[in-house]
């Protein structure tokens, strides 16, 4: 049996909202129609529930840190990124309950603001769970880092045995950023992710002192690297920005993510 509903406006996606449109809906939640208020009218259609408001498909949030949920309203705004960055490795840590509380309200929130998919970034196993019991479908991004070349095959070691503890959830493994993962970092994931197939998802551009590290390896980025003790005295800089220097290292086999670019 088809159900009918309207709303003020029918937002397709697909062409112009639709005044007064009309949606059919089967039993199973399937959109059978999508017709304007005439065409409705026209086949005799009388039994139409209103909404005020819009009808719109569902939102996909594209880039998301579930297991982050417990540091909301915890950092300070606009100190840049590389203080943001050190504040989110300072405070992350958290009880277990709390980090879990805060993971199940902010997946109710998204649900609630009609949210219906996400690409969500993930370190540690700790979202499994919510996700298992979620009304949202995840695609789980398996975060790799890793600077140091050296370090590159041990990194992937970590990166696929996480892979394998979200299963049977679907999920892929990418790389952090452009200014945390090496190019042997890159191969690796490049060779993982054209195996298992799946999405690449990269936090790219996300401040200009990105590009002057890549350019000429100076600006606040020499900072970071100090904080986390990390000796980079093997990095040559690249002469170029961060997108042309690390795009050429990037299957173009994969569906493509570039996030934040700002």
């Amino acid at each position: 049996m088809v159900s009918y509903i309207s709303a003020s406006y029918i937002y397709p996606i697909t062409g112009a909202p639709i005044k007064n449109g009309v949606l059919g809906v089967d039993g199973k939640g399937v959109i059978t129609a999508v017709l304007s208020h005439e065409e409705a009218k026209a086949a005799g259609i009388e039994h139409i529930f209103h909404y005020e408001g819009l009808l719109v498909p569902g939102f996909v949030n594209t880039h998301c840190h579930l297991e982050l949920s417990h540091l909301k309203g915890q950092i300070a705004k606009y100190t840049g990124l590389v203080d943001f960055v050190q504040s989110v490795m300072t405070i992350r840590t958290a009880d277990e309950d709390v980090v879990t509380a805060a993971m199940q309200k902010a997946d109710a929130e998204m649900f609630e603001k009609g949210i219906v998919a996400v690409a969500d970034i993930a370190n540690q196993q700790v979202s499994k769970s919510v996700k298992i019991s979620s009304k949202l479908y995840y695609h789980t991004l398996v975060e790799a880092m890793g600077f140091n070349p050296v370090t590159a095959g041990a990194r992937m070691i970590g990166t696929k045995a996480l892979r394998r503890d979200f299963n049977p959830l679907p999920v892929s493994t990418v790389p952090h950023a452009p200014y945390s993962v090496s190019e042997n970092l890159f191969d690796l994931l490049k060779a993982e992710g054209e195996e298992y197939g799946g999405l690449f998802s990269i936090h790219n551009q996300e401040t200009a002192d990105e590009n002057t590290f890549f350019e000429r390896k100076a600006g606040r980025f020499l900072d970071l690297y100090q904080f986390l003790g990390l000796d980079i005295d093997f990095y040559e800089p690249t002469g170029k920005t961060s997108l042309q220097s690390f795009l050429p290292w990037v299957s173009a086999d994969l569906k493509t993510l570039l996030v934040h670019n700002t």
